[in-house]
């Protein structure tokens, strides 16, 4: 509450069948909701997703449906963190991301005020296996979408929301630096004349590299490099 911690005890129904491993939370960002999405993959490889519901003060899911994962296309692993969550920060439209057990594609659905779009699958042809640590980084006063993905062979790619479909497919390495720890990360900067601006970050063998977005150009930057062993990377703005 500012100074201190309030603890609530109330407990949330998901239609899931085993205890969730990971659960990434994302605050709506327009001035006059105070909605919340939520995904979360449970320890079956079950995925699903809710949203907060300020109005009547409930966590609500797709009404009359299961979890997200029926007819056997689980998450692609719960062993590592193979989900996300973010808001569009224009429209205020959430975007789910989930990995794809059945191939190396990836599942996204869409909701916007409590209407949810359909579950569609989206590949990227330079991955090489079953996405395993993915990433949502929104752009400010924008409905763009940064999307990265590491897959189970290491591979390190990026694709863009646009507001309505994905693009700007690139592959940006063969062979990261480790597979148990997300050794990547994504993000805009915030600063105004920047905001097009987006920096990846990732751990390349005794390396840490990184480039640059910009989307005026819609184009990425050559990568520069430091020195440095990298087991994981987070970057915040």
């Amino acid at each position: 509450n500012g100074s201190g911690w309030v603890v609530n005890g109330s407990s949330i129904t998901v239609p899931t069948t085993r205890a969730p491993r990971w659960i990434e939370l994302a605050p709506n960002p327009l001035a006059a909701s105070n909605e919340i999405a939520m995904i979360l993959a449970d320890r079956n490889d079950d995925v699903y997703g809710m949203y907060w519901n300020s109005s009547t003060s409930t966590w609500q899911g797709e009404a009359g449906l299961g979890n997200w994962s029926g007819g056997g296309n689980q998450v692609s692993t719960s062993t590592r963190k193979a989900i996300d969550v973010a808001y569009e920060q224009n429209s205020g439209e959430a975007l789910f991301m989930w990995g794809r057990d059945q191939d190396d594609d990836q599942y996204f659905r869409t909701l916007s005020s409590g209407a949810w779009g359909t579950r569609t699958i989206e590949s990227i042809a330079t991955m090489g296996g079953r996405a395993e640590w993915v990433r949502l980084a929104p752009r400010s006063n924008s409905d763009q979408i940064m999307y990265v993905v590491q897959d189970d062979g290491q591979d390190l790619n990026s694709m863009l929301w646009n507001g309505s479909s994905f693009g700007n497919k690139v592959s940006h390495d063969p062979a990261t630096e480790v597979r148990n720890d997300r050794n990547f990360d994504v993000v805009f900067e915030t600063y105004g004349p920047n905001k097009h601006l987006a920096w990846l970050v990732w751990g390349d063998g005794w390396t840490l590299s990184r480039k640059q977005w910009n989307s005026s150009t819609s184009s990425w930057g050559g990568t520069t490099t430091l020195d440095c062993d990298t087991l994981a990377v987070t970057l915040a703005r």
